[in-house]
C-alpha cells in the first residue's frame, strides 16, 4: 500500500514487541508513534505483555506507556488503553490540518473518527492535548467533559499561541494549562501529582 495514503510501520509487530520488553525492563517509559489501528494495536499487545501495572514505579519514575498522536482508536482500543492505563499524546491540530485527507486517505468508517477527544475521556483514560492552537477545539466543552467524568486533562501549547487562547484553555477548567517546555521537563512529575489526587477505579 502507499505510505503517504495508508501509513508505514517502522517495526513488524515481533520486532516491536522485542523493542517494547527490552525498554521496560530496563526501567523506560515507553512513547510510541502510531495513529492506525494496525500500529495502536501493536502498541497495546505490547503493554499487555510486558508493561507494568498503570501505578507502577521503577525509582521515580511513572511507568505509564504513551501513544503519540494516537488519531485512530477503534472503541475497543480505547477502553484497553483506559483498562491499561496507556496515556494517548493528541494532537487536535492534525484534524484541523489533515482531517479532510486522513478521510480521503482510509476512508469515511475509519477516518471519520479521527481524534475522538472525548471518547478518551468518557472511557476514563488521561489525555493529553498538545496543540492548544488548533481554534476548532471546543475548549469548554471538553472540560466539561473532563469534569463530568472525573479525568484529569493536561493542555500544552507552543510559545507563538495567544495568550487569549492560553487563558481560555486555564478558564475551561483543565488540570494543568503548561508550556511545551515545561511539558518536557514536569510532565513526568505532574502526572504523578495528578494520578494521586484521582486514583483508577
Amino acid at each position: 500500500a502507499d505510505p503517504c495514503r495508508h501509513g508505514q510501520l517502522y517495526h513488524e509487530p515481533a520486532e516491536y514487541d522485542g523493542l517494547f520488553a527490552a525498554a521496560t525492563a530496563a526501567g523506560l517509559q515507553v512513547a510510541t508513534h502510531a495513529q492506525s489501528p494496525t500500529a495502536i494495536q501493536m502498541v497495546l499487545d505490547a503493554v499487555e505483555s510486558h508493561g507494568r501495572r498503570p501505578d507502577e514505579r521503577v525509582g521515580r519514575r511513572a511507568q505509564r506507556s504513551r501513544i503519540e498522536h494516537c488519531g485512530l482508536p477503534t472503541p475497543p482500543q480505547i477502553d484497553r488503553m483506559a483498562r491499561l492505563g496507556v496515556i494517548p499524546v493528541a494532537q487536535p491540530l492534525h484534524h484541523v490540518n489533515w482531517g479532510e485527507g486522513v478521510v480521503t486517505a482510509v476512508g469515511p468508517e475509519v477516518g471519520s473518527r479521527f481524534n475522538p477527544l472525548g471518547e478518551f475521556v468518557a472511557a476514563g483514560v488521561d489525555l493529553l492535548v498538545i496543540d492548544l492552537e488548533a481554534e476548532d477545539l471546543n475548549l469548554p466543552a471538553l472540560g466539561e467533559i473532563a469534569r463530568t467524568h472525573g479525568r484529569p486533562i493536561i493542555v500544552a501549547y507552543a510559545p507563538h499561541v495567544a495568550s487569549a487562547r492560553i487563558q481560555a484553555a486555564r478558564d475551561a477548567g483543565f488540570a494543568a494549562v503548561i508550556s511545551r517546555g515545561q511539558a518536557s521537563s514536569q510532565l513526568s512529575s505532574i502526572l504523578r501529582q495528578l494520578v494521586a489526587a484521582s486514583p483508577r477505579e
